[in-house]
Parts: C-alpha cells; sequence; structure tokens
C-alpha cells in the first residue's frame, strides 16, 4: 500500500468509527468534526437518512420523517428497485443540522414501498428539478453497486 492509499484508508475508517457514534446520537463534537471536514475538503455526499434523525426545519426542531409525511413529491421518476420499475416522487427542502447550523437539502423519495419514503440528504446545491433527479439516481446507482457487493461475498 502507498502512503494515498493508507492515508485514505484511515480516513475511511475514522468516518466509519465517528458515523457510527454519530448515528447512535452519542458524539456531537466528532459529528461537527466530520461534517466539517467533509465541507473543507469540497466534496459531496449523498447519504440515506434513518426516521430517528432530528433537523430544524423553518425553524423548528421536527424528526425527518415528520417532514417526509408532510411532503408531496411533485417530481415523477421510474426507477428500477428490487427487481421492477416503479413510479416514484421525489420532494426536496432545506434542513438545517443542529449541532452545526449548516443547510443541506433533503429528498424524500416517496413510491418505493408501502411502508416509509426513502430520505436523502446531500450537500450538492440543488437548483432544479434536473438537479434532484441527478441526485437520487446517484445515490440509487451507488445502492446498487453495493448490493452487488453484498451479495458477492
Amino acid at each position: 500500500m502507498n502512503y494515498f492509499t493508507t492515508d485514505l484508508y484511515e480516513t475511511k475508517r475514522e468516518i466509519l468509527k465517528v458515523s457510527k457514534k454519530v448515528s447512535s446520537g452519542l458524539d456531537k463534537p466528532k459529528a461537527k468534526f466530520l461534517s466539517d471536514m467533509i465541507d473543507d475538503s469540497k466534496n459531496y455526499f449523498v447519504i440515506r437518512m434513518q426516521d430517528r434523525r432530528n433537523f430544524f426545519f423553518k425553524g423548528k426542531k421536527k424528526n425527518c420523517h415528520q417532514i417526509a409525511i408532510t411532503r408531496k413529491g411533485k417530481i415523477k421518476i421510474n426507477v428500477w428497485f428490487e427487481d421492477e420499475e416503479k413510479e416514484c416522487y421525489i420532494s426536496h427542502t432545506k434542513v438545517t443540522m443542529p449541532f452545526n447550523k449548516k443547510d443541506y437539502e433533503l429528498l424524500i423519495v416517496s413510491g418505493l414501498s408501502q411502508e416509509h419514503p426513502m430520505i436523502l440528504l446531500t450537500n450538492r446545491p440543488i437548483h432544479s428539478k434536473e438537479d434532484v433527479i441527478k441526485v437520487v439516481r446517484l445515490y440509487f446507482s451507488r445502492w446498487r453497486i453495493e448490493e452487488y457487493f453484498r451479495i458477492k461475498k
């Protein structure tokens, strides 16, 4: 392994450790550090959110599932999900993270399952319908790759 690969591996390992703590809601300073590190690197991210995550939405602290069920998707796309083509509706809105007070885009994808909409968070700027579709398709393509390797193992 060269220096770059080792450094990348260590960074990924640290991010995974921090993200596990963040997802359990324990370590807010490290969560702020992680988000600052991502913002400083000028890289974009798209992650799937759990229903229990809280944000500031229109000045009030709300659960992301509460936000998702109030939004009606106005952008219609067809995606392949679980070996069939499904018609999905996407909505997006700005939310603020409680620990770093930075704005992010929350995307709600309805129509994949009856239980819950898929909730995605990104720091990519969204200016148009095409930007929303691009983010969702990016997430689905990454998800397919992860599923492929999960099955391959």
